[in-house]
This record gives structure tokens, C-alpha cells and sequence, in this order.
């Protein structure tokens, strides 16, 4: 069988864990042995059992059980070893006695679990647990009840509890239940109660008939308790319960004396007569005892509390006893912090009028002492604070907008509650339409229309509530909303949305009144070319039947021919990388250039609304420029659009990419190769140069920006007697498809080879300079340079013996050869940029 370490970790590690690191006293379970037992299986399990300690162990939850699990595995060691060699007995021999040792030990803890028990048969989780092993399943199997001691009241609901139970006990009642019932039987105490209030009711109407006397005075000290206690009569009842089952705890009774003290003698239902025991004796059990309880219920701030548990527990029990040490100290400070905030209290009674926020202040003096302080917490909450200042409501649109200076008190938290009221003040918190507030702002939306709305502000802290801020009678008469005005060619329209409270629209134009309906007008008694100002303005009828009108909206208008659309439309790029457009202005409108991410959805010549067309596309900034204007813009489509007024006409629209063109191009021939130079736009990764002669087609080459930069430029082949035209354009993909800007040209002239002849004379006598050419070329300049030394490379490397301009090849020049020392060269240079001059032979230029 597959060791299965998840499995095993589950099955034995967790439970061991959780039963106090307590390892199985079981061998099989404990080292996963097979069954039967086999020794080469025993072996390999007992190894892959041990990793799984090893693993485990780096988990902080398993190191103290795996410790013992490799301490107790040194004695069994042997064991495994005899059994690995085959021999089994004695592995079988210490698993019986492993289980019998397990059945003797659950024994000895069933017994102390059943002694900690008692009568009871309860037990904590916390007795469990100081315990340890497997206490909580054999506790369940030996029948004893395991829970948390149930939690009991601290302090009496009523604060005279003491003189009504003195008044019960000379009645000769054994608890507060049969003074209300007349029944002898507490019953239930814990849980849910029924209510006691009518019982109390009719109590009270039987003792008023009964004449004054002893036993009469004893019976109003306790109905007084009951009617000051209210709703909360079922709590006093247990309190009373309880007390007395502490006050015989006190007097040293054993666990049974006091089961039977709540059964027999309080007449305390059986199962809650058990838990009651089980709780009151916890309370002061050796692990926490009456000090523990003292600090707990003054850290939780239930100092009222501790102070009556101090009282009730230091009244002398039979055996003369008191507090002593540590209790006595708790008791001390409680019953000090009780009477400082029974003083505070006292003096913000006194204030109350006068000064509310300084009682605010000494109430929560008094309840940062005693946070159980009878009655302080309710008198805080009911201490208004100052009321804010004066309510501005002012109308924005349909709206109206509330703003009020805070409360001057700065004490506690305040809050503030906005009211609405229709035709009336709103008098308190919760009278009227609840607004949203900010701070020392607030907003309504949505108030009601044409009619008087009053509003009221109120400073709220607990409970209670300041005097309001008033403002109004407040009218809201908005004005007819989403006003839309339009000029065409000798018409004006407009539409609105009219408040259904207003009676009509009332629209002026220039001061002279305009027919309209109730959302909107038609006005064709206007010319082209001017500029018309109308008022908007809604009518509301008032209480007194007359009519009011509103301030109105305003809104201007421009009727306009219809403008004709941009043609000769054309778009280039600048060396800046900037758009220049050119076009054909129309005879009305204003031209604007729009940026589309694609074609319009409109033909050329479609006149429409410009806020359609601003809907689709950008209007861009254009600079004028010489024809049209220049624009930036990313790759897309730039349309036209002639604007007069409020419409439009679309007009033609070019696509185009971002791609700026190159600048600086050089071109030099290096006999029948053109060598290519420019500067590299940026932004760009590749351009593509087009090339052509006369005579040939245009040939193109795509260079990108590591290439160029790798051979220093492009290398063109072309004739050296031919004109070369050169394009340059920037290369990108736009939409799935190649393109390329605008290029720059520049033309590469073509070069005529010339050779020419020199003939030195055999005696005196002029030098002869004979040209020749395929074709007839007129030389611009033709210089003649003479050197002593090494031979000129340029002509102001020597002396310059003859000057030509303008020869006519084929020629013979003649000059005069100066006098000069042998030996020396001579040669001629051609300064004209389409003649490519050869050189004779070397040995036909140097002289001697």
C-alpha cells in the first residue's frame, strides 16, 4: 500500500496536535504499519514516516509533537531494527502492551475529569485545556457537559437593589419572583424570561388596598425598584437570583449545598440551577478569582459595577472574612472613581441650562471615569448643542443651494439635519424632506416648482437637537433648460425644454417680440450677415393669479448663405514635418481643416449642422501660410469644411501619414556612381529613394536607418554623361499598407568626358593643347598649370600658364611655354561641373 503523507499529516499529526501534542498510543496508527505486519514493509514505512516528522517539523504548529514523537522513537528504535532482520515478536509484543497502557491512562483521566466535574457534571473549555491529551473526548464519553460558564449580571439593573432586597427578606419571600407572582418557584432564570410587568401591575394594585403598616412600607420599597427598573424587570429578577447564590458562595457553601440552595430552597429550574452553580463558581475560581473580576470589569470600564461587586463580596461572611490584598486596592479605586463622577454629575445637573456644552463636558469626564455611570450617558445624549447661524438658500437653476454658519459649540460630535417643508417652517428633526448635508453645506436638487419651500438647518449631537435656522419662503422658477439655437440662410431656429410649472415661453429678439411655441421658434425675418440676440424667458403664474417672468436665457445667432465647398485641395509636408494645405477658397464660409481617423461619411458638397461635424473629427489650430494654411497633426485624414454661421459644408479631404521628409540632400558622381548624403528625419526607420535619367525609368531602393548609417549614405548607379533626377521620401505604414510622404528632389547634372593632347615644340615655338570629345561640348574654363616638383593635383597647386573660356570642343589651343628649369610638369583643369577632363599619359605632361 502507497504512503500517502497528505493523508497521514490529516489523519494523525492533526489530531495528536490538537490533543495536546499527545502522540498515538497506537504503533500501527502511529508509524502507518501495514496489516499484517511485514518486515521489509515495516522498514520502508517506518523511514517514510520519519521524513514526514522531519517535514513537518518546519511548521512551528508540529515541532513540540514531532519532538516527542523522536524522543519516544529512541526506545522503540530496537524494535524496528529486529523487525527490518525479520523478526516481528517483539514489535507485536509492544503493540498489545501500548494498548493497554492507552486503556489505563483514559481510565486515570476519566476519574480526575469526573472529580473536576463534581455534582455538576460540567466542565470549561479552559479546564479542558489546562488538562491537556485527550481530555474533551473522553469528558464527552464519560458524560460530562462540556460549555463556557454563562455570562451573569456584574451590577443590578436598579441602583437601590440593595434596600428592596432588605424589604423582601422582612416580607419573608425567598427572591423577587414570588413578590411578583406569589409563586415560591424562581423556574427559568436563564434565557428567555416572560414578561413580568403586568404581575407587577396587579402586585402594586393589591398592596395600594392594603393599609399602611410594616410589611406596606417594605412593599413600596420594592415596587419602587420594579417601576424604576421598567422593561429591564426581567434582569432585576435574575440579578436577584444571582445574588443571593453569591452571597451563600460567600459563606464558604460546597458545590452540592449550593445546587441544592438554587433547587430546593429558590426553587431555580434543575438545568438552570446547574448552570447558575457552574458560573458563580467560576467566578471565583483559583485561576481568576474576585480580583481578576474586579480588573476586568474596571478595564472595561464597568467601574459602577466593580464597586457593587466590591460591596456585595466585603460584607463580613460568617467566618469574619473581607477583602484583603489586591481586591481591596480595585475596590478602593472604583468605589474613588464612582464617587468623582457621581460629583461630576452632579455639578452638570447645575449647568444644564446655563452652560449645556460645559455639562457636556463634565458628563463625559464622569463616564471617562465610570463608563456604567447611571444615568450619565442618557443625560449627555440629551444635551443639545448650540444652534447654527443664519441659513443663506440661494436658487441655481432648478436647484437650490443651502449654505449656514456651524454651531459656535465645539464640544462632542455634531452633526447637522437639513429639512424641506412645503409652505411651512419645518419645527424639528424629523419634520420634513431629509437633505443630504456636507459640513456646512447642502444641496437640493429636486426641489418643488412655483411654490413657496421653507428650509431648516439643525445642529444635532446625540439625541438632541438645537433650535433651527430657517430661510425662506424660497421660489424656484427655472428657466426653460437645453436651449439650442441654430442659424441657417435667412432663418433662425431654436428648441428648448420648457419646466412644466411655467405657463409659456416668452422669447424676445432685440427687444421686439417673437411668435414661439412652448419648446421652441421658427424666426425667417432676418438677413444673412447679422448678428441677432434673443431672450428666452419662462412665465410662471403666481398665488395671486398675476403672472411672473423669468430673468430669461440669452443666446445669439448669425443666419449665413450656405457656404460653398473647399476644391483644389492639397496637402504636402514641410521640412518642419508640418502639414501645408492649399485649396481653392469658397465664395462664402470660413475654411476649417478637421482630423478624421477615417473618411467622412458625407460626400463633398453635403451641407449639415457644424456640430455634426465636430461630433466626428477635431477642428485644428491652422497658422496661414502663402495659398493656405499649415497644421500639425498625426497620420489620419484632414478634411475641409466651409463654415458660415452654425452650418457647415464638407468639402474635399485628403489621407495622410505624419512622416516627416528628409532635409540637406548632397549628391556627388564618383565616375559612374552618385554618392547619396542627407540628414535622417526623425522618427522615421526607413525612406525610399527614386531615381531616373532622361532617357531611362525611374528606378527605386528602400534604405533603412541602420544601412544608411553602415555604408555613409546610398550608392546610386548611374551614367556619368547622363542628368540624374533624385527623390527622397520618408516610408511608414499606415491601415495595412505602405506609404510615403512628401519627397525632396534634388537633379544630378551629367558629365562629358573631354581628353586633350599636349605637344611641347622641338624648337622655338608655342605649346599646342589639342581637346577632343565624342560629342560637340563648349567648355566653360579651361586652365593651364605648370609646376616644378611633383605633378599639380588642382590648379592652385602651380603656376597658371593659359586661362580659355568658353572653348568649343574639338579645339587646338596655342600659347607660349615659359622659360623654366627642368624638369617640370604640365597640366590642364577643366572648371565646369559636366566635364569630366582625362589626363594624357603621365610621361606626355612632364618636361626634361
Amino acid at each position: 500500500m502507497v504512503f500517502d503523507e497528505r493523508r497521514y499529516v490529516r489523519e494523525v499529526l492533526e489530531p495528536a496536535r490538537a490533543a495536546g501534542d499527545q502522540p498515538p498510543d497506537d504503533l500501527r496508527l502511529r508509524y502507518a504499519l501495514p496489516d499484517p505486519l511485514v518486515a521489509r514493509e515495516v522498514a520502508d514505512r517506518v523511514k517514510r514516516v520519519r521524513t514526514c516528522w522531519r517535514k513537518a517539523r518546519g511548521q512551528l504548529r508540529f515541532r513540540r509533537l514531532v519532538d516527542r514523537l523522536e524522543g519516544e522513537h529512541l526506545r522503540l528504535a530496537p524494535l524496528f531494527e529486529r523487525a527490518a532482520a525479520g523478526d516481528l515478536a517483539p514489535l507485536r509484543a509492544e503493540i498489545a502492551a501500548a494498548g493497554d497502557r492507552a486503556g489505563r491512562r483514559r481510565a486515570e483521566l476519566r476519574d480526575r475529569l469526573l472529580d473536576a466535574a463534581g455534582d455538576l457534571r460540567m466542565l470549561s473549555p479552559a479546564d479542558l485545556r489546562e488538562i491537556g491529551g485527550e481530555a474533551a473526548d473522553v469528558a464527552r464519553a464519560a458524560g460530562i457537559e462540556i460549555r463556557e460558564p454563562d455570562p451573569l449580571p456584574a451590577a443590578p439593573p436598579y441602583a437601590g437593589y440593595a434596600r428592596a432586597r432588605d424589604a423582601l427578606d422582612a416580607l419573608g419571600l425567598r427572591h423577587l419572583r414570588e413578590f411578583l407572582t406569589g409563586e415560591p418557584h424562581a423556574g427559568r432564570v436563564l434565557g428567555g424570561t416572560p414578561d413580568l410587568r403586568p404581575a407587577a401591575q396587579r402586585v402594586g394594585e393589591q398592596w395600594s388596598r392594603r393599609p399602611h403598616d410594616g410589611n406596606r412600607t417594605n412593599a413600596d420599597t420594592v415596587l419602587v425598584a420594579v417601576r424604576q427598573v421598567g422593561a429591564r424587570l426581567a434582569e432585576l429578577v435574575r440579578y436577584d437570583v444571582v445574588a443571593r447564590l453569591r452571597a451563600r458562595h460567600q459563606q464558604r457553601a460546597s458545590e452540592g449545598a449550593l445546587l441544592r440552595y438554587a433547587a430546593d430552597e429558590l426553587g431555580v429550574d434543575r438545568d438552570d440551577a446547574r448552570r447558575l452553580v457552574f458560573a458563580i463558581r467560576r467566578e471565583t475560581a483559583p485561576a481568576g478569582g474576585l480580583t481578576a473580576r474586579l480588573r476586568d470589569l474596571i478595564d472595561a470600564g464597568e467601574v459602577q459595577a466593580a464597586a457593587e461587586l466590591a460591596e456585595l463580596a466585603g460584607e463580613p461572611a460568617g467566618d469574619g472574612r473581607a477583602l484583603v490584598d489586591d481586591a481591596r486596592v480595585l475596590a478602593d479605586e472604583a468605589r474613588r472613581r464612582v464617587a468623582a463622577a457621581t460629583a461630576l454629575r452632579q455639578e452638570a445637573a447645575s449647568l444644564l441650562l446655563s452652560d449645556p456644552d460645559g455639562a457636556w463636558l463634565r458628563l463625559a469626564d464622569a463616564l471617562r471615569l465610570v463608563g456604567d455611570l447611571p444615568g450619565a450617558a442618557e443625560l449627555q445624549a440629551g444635551l443639545p448643542p448650540r444652534a447654527p447661524g443664519r441659513l443663506e438658500a440661494a436658487v441655481d437653476g432648478a436647484a437650490v443651494a443651502l449654505s449656514w454658519s456651524p454651531s459656535p459649540s465645539r464640544v462632542g460630535e455634531i452633526g447637522y439635519v437639513v429639512l424641506r417643508c412645503l409652505g411651512r417652517v419645518p419645527r424639528h428633526p424629523g419634520d420634513g424632506e431629509r437633505l443630504a448635508a456636507e459640513a456646512a453645506h447642502a444641496r437640493d436638487p429636486a426641489p418643488p416648482l412655483n411654490a413657496p419651500v421653507y428650509y431648516a438647518v439643525f445642529a444635532v449631537r446625540g439625541s438632541a437637537a438645537s433650535a433651527p435656522a430657517v430661510a425662506g419662503p424660497v421660489l424656484v422658477r427655472p428657466e426653460p433648460a437645453d436651449v439650442t439655437v441654430t442659424a441657417a440662410d435667412g432663418v433662425v431656429a431654436a428648441r428648448w425644454s420648457c419646466p412644466p410649472e411655467a405657463i409659456r415661453v416668452i422669447v424676445t429678439r432685440d427687444g421686439t417680440p417673437v411668435p414661439a411655441a412652448r419648446t421652441g421658434f421658427r424666426d425667417e425675418t432676418v438677413r444673412n450677415g447679422t448678428t441677432y440676440h434673443y431672450r428666452i424667458a419662462a412665465a410662471y403664474l403666481g398665488a395671486d393669479g398675476g403672472e411672473t417672468v423669468t430673468a430669461g436665457v440669452h443666446a445669439a445667432a448669425t443666419p449665413a448663405a450656405r457656404p460653398g465647398p473647399v476644391t483644389g485641395f492639397d496637402v504636402e509636408h514641410d521640412p518642419a514635418g508640418r502639414l501645408v494645405v492649399t485649396f481653392d477658397p469658397p465664395a462664402d464660409g470660413e475654411v476649417e481643416l478637421v482630423a478624421m481617423d477615417g473618411p467622412p461619411p458625407w460626400p463633398p458638397g453635403t451641407t449639415l449642422p457644424l456640430e455634426d461635424v465636430r461630433r466626428v473629427g477635431r477642428v485644428l489650430r491652422a497658422v496661414p501660410a502663402p495659398g493656405g494654411l499649415t497644421v500639425e497633426t498625426g497620420p489620419g485624414v484632414l478634411l475641409s469644411v466651409s463654415v458660415a454661421g452654425d452650418l457647415a459644408t464638407v468639402g474635399a479631404y485628403r489621407e495622410h501619414v505624419s512622416l516627416t521628409p528628409p532635409r540637406e540632400l548632397i549628391a556627388q558622381r564618383r565616375g559612374e556612381m552618385i554618392i547619396l548624403g542627407f540628414d535622417w528625419p526623425p522618427d522615421v526607420t526607413e525612406v525610399e529613394v527614386a531615381w531616373w535619367s532622361g532617357t531611362g525609368d525611374a528606378r527605386r531602393l528602400p534604405v533603412g536607418r541602420a544601412g544608411y548609417d553602415a555604408h555613409g549614405g546610398v550608392r546610386l548607379p548611374a551614367p556619368a554623361d547622363e542628368t540624374v533626377t533624385i527623390e527622397v521620401a520618408a516610408a511608414g505604414t499606415a491601415r495595412g499598407r505602405r506609404v510615403t510622404g512628401s519627397p525632396v528632389t534634388t537633379v544630378v547634372p551629367g558629365r562629358t568626358a573631354v581628353g586633350y593632347e599636349v605637344r611641347r615644340p622641338r624648337l622655338r615655338g608655342p605649346l599646342t593643347v589639342t581637346l577632343s570629345a565624342a560629342v560637340p561640348v563648349r567648355l566653360r574654363r579651361l586652365v593651364l598649370v605648370t609646376r616644378s616638383g611633383p605633378m599639380p593635383q588642382r590648379p592652385g597647386d602651380g603656376r597658371t600658364v593659359m586661362t580659355w573660356d568658353d572653348v568649343d570642343v574639338p579645339a587646338r589651343l596655342e600659347v607660349a611655354l615659359p622659360r623654366l628649369a627642368r624638369p617640370y610638369w604640365l597640366r590642364c583643369f577643366a572648371e565646369d561641373d559636366t566635364i569630366d577632363l582625362r589626363d594624357p599619359p603621365v610621361r606626355h605632361l612632364k618636361v626634361g
